[in-house]
């Protein structure tokens, strides 16, 4: 513990650097985006979560790495989902149309 010149203790100084995980989600953000859209993508949203939680309860905000893996999450996310649901739709209304013959 320290101590001030009067002798009196002194709270511990706040932990420097960001909170374990930002780098990772950032990391796997762009992982989700280049080399495993949907695997990638989930881990960097969780990740950048996690951190973005730490960062609050240590009383910092949220550390921009983390920041960047999320958004590049979703974006992966929508990359990959966005293309699924418009290849289901489509193939519905095809499959609508052609029993309907």
């Amino acid at each position: 513990m320290a101590y001030d010149t009067t002798g009196a203790p002194q709270a511990p100084p706040p932990p420097q650097g960001d909170p374990p995980g930002t780098v990772g989600a950032l990391v796997w953000g762009v992982v989700g985006v280049t080399v495993l859209p949907l695997i990638g993508s989930i881990v960097a949203v969780v990740m950048g979560g996690n951190a973005r939680d730490r960062a609050a309860a240590m009383g910092r905000p949220e550390p921009s790495m983390a920041t960047a893996g999320r958004v590049l999450g979703w974006v992966g996310l929508a990359l990959v989902l966005i293309p699924l649901v418009l290849f289901l739709v489509v193939g519905l209304i095809a499959g609508v149309a052609f029993l309907g013959q």
